[in-house]
């Protein structure tokens, strides 16, 4: 789980344009390998390495949705839900401090 790993490095994790990308892609909506690869226009080895790395880390998570008429099953990512919460409270966070201190929220 991301929060229970004290290793990871969120800079070290947000200091690639590439994972910037799909992070962004995937806070929008689950997507699959093709899918990335399109919107983000890179290789789908370099795609793979990056999601690879983001799963490891427990950033992301992958389930499988069957085929439909006999086309093959497809393995989608997602954002995993510790980082969507996490995300959530440090925006609240921010919103929070900068109204405090006068300023507009995010």
């Amino acid at each position: 789980m991301f929060m229970s790993d004290s290793s990871i490095d969120i800079f070290d994790v947000l200091s690639n344009e590439t994972r910037r990308r799909i992070l962004e892609i995937l806070a929008e909506e689950p997507a699959y390998l093709n899918q990335l690869t399109r919107e983000i226009r890179v290789s789908q080895q370099a795609i793979l390495k990056h999601l690879e790395y983001l799963q490891e880390r427990g950033i992301i998570k992958s389930f499988i949705v069957r085929g439909e008429g006999g086309t093959p099953p497809k393995k989608y990512y997602e954002i995993d839900d510790s980082v969507l919460l996490l995300s959530e409270l440090a925006k609240s966070l921010l919103d929070r401090s900068a109204l405090r201190d006068g300023g507009v929220g995010l």
